[in-house]
């Protein structure tokens, strides 16, 4: 696998190298000591900084820390960051512990290695849940990223915070897994003149009292499935102006969007992938047989170029699995956008 996707591992001396060959199951890429000589460990860490999910640094932490100050941003985006010894007695994770994924990689290469993780992040030492790891386990994407560490902080100053989601399924979930820690309250909506932090799970850009907000952290669950039709030659910034302007009127947060689906004839279509790439939404793609199974009324122009009578709403709901429609196709321009919900699943 090519660090795009995968971890960077450097093996600074030459004791690393044996090491990093037993992590190479994960899907890693290893940088030998002879790259990263003459200023290569600190140009080769700033190029897999910007594509590799995870940066392995085979050596003494102190290197590792200098290597990455420099490139460190923002908690949101920064990749994990963890450190092995040489000899292969610990693995530490450095940076983005949680929303980065460095906590579950440096467990996870702990028991292939034989190794004693150290993993220091507060909740982690208490033996307490975070926001990260909640949204992590429920695939559910952070609103505003800044107010991670005040909802944390609440936890373990075990303030009561409440944990709010409209979907019932979702809730009891939710409830399974955290209902043993006493701070914690669970509903259906936020109760008035609520005291104490928030969790709000939520698709909507509603919804939550404006003198509620500054207290309370947004989770978005990416269970929207978008069908997009568009013409032959629709550029990546069409697609996004109709994306948006659909989603606007429905009231739904982009994060709240989980992929796309469409034709498949557009597999290769240049602003569609753009599109998806700038987003990292995967597509689904129907063929016109399995989409005219799902429509409704046939668009005779559609079916002329396509072989099926419509494609953004039979796209959508296919992609959601789900009985129904949600929002049927908006159009802007040279593109449709209609909406499917997938049902939740624990």
């Amino acid at each position: 696998m090519g660090e795009a996707k995968g971890i960077a591992v450097f093996a600074v001396r030459k004791e690393g190298l044996k090491l990093a060959g037993k992590i190479s199951g994960l899907g890693v890429k290893v940088y030998p000591p002879v790259t990263l000589k003459g200023g290569g460990l600190k140009r080769e860490a700033a190029r897999a900084w910007r594509k590799a999910r995870a940066m392995v640094f085979v050596g003494a932490s102190g290197i590792a820390v200098r290597t990455i100050a420099p490139l460190v941003r923002d908690k949101s985006t920064d990749p994990a960051v963890v450190v092995i010894d040489d000899a292969g007695r610990f693995v530490v994770s450095i940076l983005s512990g949680h929303l980065g994924g460095a906590n579950d990689l440096t467990k996870k290469i702990a028991r292939i290695l034989g190794a004693t993780p150290v993993v220091t992040t507060a909740t982690d030492s208490m033996g307490l849940p975070c926001v990260e790891e909640m949204a992590g386990r429920f695939d559910l994407k952070i609103d505003d990223p800044r107010k991670i560490k005040r909802i944390n902080s609440a936890i373990l100053d075990n303030k009561k915070v409440f944990i709010v989601d409209s979907n019932r399924s979702r809730l009891a979930s939710l409830k399974k897994a955290y209902c043993r820690f006493e701070n914690f309250r669970f509903r259906r909506s936020l109760p008035h003149g609520k005291s104490g932090a928030a969790i709000v799970v939520t698709p909507f850009t509603g919804g939550v009292q404006k003198g509620l907000k500054a207290g309370t952290l947004i989770m978005r669950p990416g269970e929207f499935v978008a069908g997009i039709g568009c013409r032959k030659g629709a550029g990546a910034k069409e697609i996004e102006r109709a994306f948006r302007s659909a989603l606007k009127k429905r009231g739904l947060s982009p994060l709240s969007v989980g992929k796309l689906a469409t034709i498949d004839i557009k597999r290769d279509e240049p602003g569609l992938l753009r599109f998806a790439g700038r987003h990292g939404f995967k597509i689904d793609f129907f063929t016109p047989g399995e989409l005219n199974k799902k429509t409704g009324k046939v668009s005779r122009m559609v079916f002329k170029h396509t072989g099926a009578g419509a494609v953004s709403e039979p796209a959508a709901i296919l992609g959601a699995k789900a009985s129904r429609l949600w929002s049927r196709k908006i159009t802007v321009g040279m593109v449709t956008t209609a909406l499917a919900r997938e049902p939740f699943t624990s």
